[in-house]
């Protein structure tokens, strides 16, 4: 029943034959004044696929030496029915590794891979009105959590990130935009309350999703919708310099996840807490080169429902914008584990990597190649694992 209704849902968001335009790329639609229209139908797709060849080729374990070529598709909708209300979807084509597929990387003899366990599944589908100052939502959706794990941030370090990625909850928000980017400021209040989406939409084609621990009802989330978010992003827009936007973004974010973990005592089980703080700058420094850096802090209490490890994240990402088709960019995403009565870990991802984005065709509105070098280091305190890899991405994008 659940793989029939997942099929009827991907067939409705593809279907559709009415006029198109461009969708927003961001995940986060802000606000407009209400629509003198009841009916303004539009719909618009956009398709963003990924191409890695990563080189493992230095390694302190033999078995982390091994080459790796992977796809990934990214396919979002939005579907309006006039300007307040509209539906977003958000497809994922990725890998899905199932939990005996840890035991074949972990062996002595390192294995290659290539294109394996490729899944199709739905990332978010929410229906979404605003009016005036406010919007609401209510569906699945990925939360708003935290910035560093954006995919367009080069080909290594932004996936230490994605650990605390909020994604596939299901809930409903508000959200209450004050101010104005241009003079003092836009303030965007936003709360979301959430479950876990292990039950409803979940699935996936192709190859079976295996949600880890979840699969086995190891960790869930309590009954009810007493998981929440509370965040607020402030924008700031400066005006144009050299033909670019200068833009100074902040976001404070805090993360309360009601997990049950039915592997640890009940004294141990707490609600595991979550803070994230962000800093984006967007800076014309002369004609055809600007900086756009990130960093971000991030901690975590109760890591999984177990009140004795916790986490720390920092996070430092800056890409070099030149002659608008060429990038450097330089990352450093750095883990700190902590746990009671055992050693714990840190992880340190570094990255440089350099690209060229080329002119839009009628075949394409970005086609990016990105070549880099990544060096990974996480010391177990009784050991140093080291890692040094180098990789090529190619990602292909089109407006419909």
């Amino acid at each position: 029943m659940k793989r029939l209704l997942f099929l009827i849902i991907i067939g409705t968001f593809c279907v559709f034959d009415l006029s198109y335009a461009k969708v927003d790329d961001d995940l986060e639609q802000y606000l407009t004044e209400p629509s003198t229209k009841f009916l303004n139908p539009k719909i618009s797709f956009k398709l963003s696929s990924d191409f890695n060849l990563t080189d493992n080729y230095q390694a302190t374990k033999k078995k982390s030496e091994y080459k790796d070529i992977d796809f990934t598709s990214r396919f979002y909708g939005k579907f309006t029915l006039n300007d307040n209300l509209y539906i977003r979807s958000y497809l994922k084509f990725q890998r899905e590794d199932p939990i005996s597929k840890s035991s074949d990387i972990s062996s002595n003899k390192a294995k290659n891979r290539y294109f394996e366990n490729g899944a199709i599944h739905i990332e978010e589908l929410n229906i979404n009105y605003k009016i005036a100052d406010f919007s609401f939502k209510i569906g699945k959706t990925n939360l708003d959590f935290g910035r560093s794990w954006d995919w367009k941030r080069g080909i290594f370090a932004y996936k230490l990130a994605k650990n605390y990625k909020q994604t596939e909850k299901l809930g409903f928000g508000i959200s209450y935009k004050l101010g104005d980017e241009q003079k003092d400021g836009a303030y965007h209040f936003n709360f979301f309350s959430f479950i876990d989406d292990n039950k409803y939409l979940d699935n996936s084609i192709i190859t079976k999703r295996d949600l880890s621990d979840n699969l086995n009802n190891k960790i869930t989330t309590k009954r009810g919708l007493k998981s929440y978010i509370a965040s607020l992003d402030i924008n700031f827009d400066f005006g144009e310099k050299y033909r670019e936007q200068e833009q100074l973004l902040y976001q404070f974010a805090y993360l309360n996840h009601a997990l049950q973990n039915k592997e640890i005592s009940l004294q141990n089980n707490k609600d595991e807490k979550s803070f994230a703080f962000s800093l984006k700058y967007i800076l014309p420094i002369y004609h055809n080169f600007a900086i756009d850096a990130i960093y971000e802090y991030v901690k975590i209490n109760n890591v999984d429902g177990n009140k004795n490890i916790s986490e720390n994240y920092n996070n430092l990402s800056l890409i070099s914008k030149i002659f608008n088709n060429y990038n450097l960019t330089l990352s450093y995403n750095q883990l700190s584990n902590k746990e009671k009565f055992a050693n714990g870990f840190d992880k340190n991802i570094s990255e440089i990597s350099f690209g060229y984005k080329f002119e839009e065709t009628i075949i394409f509105d970005e086609l990016l190649l990105q070549a880099g070098y990544k060096n990974q280091r996480t010391n177990y305190k009784t050991i140093l694992d080291k890692q040094n890899a180098i990789g090529l991405l190619l990602r292909y994008t089109k407006n419909f």
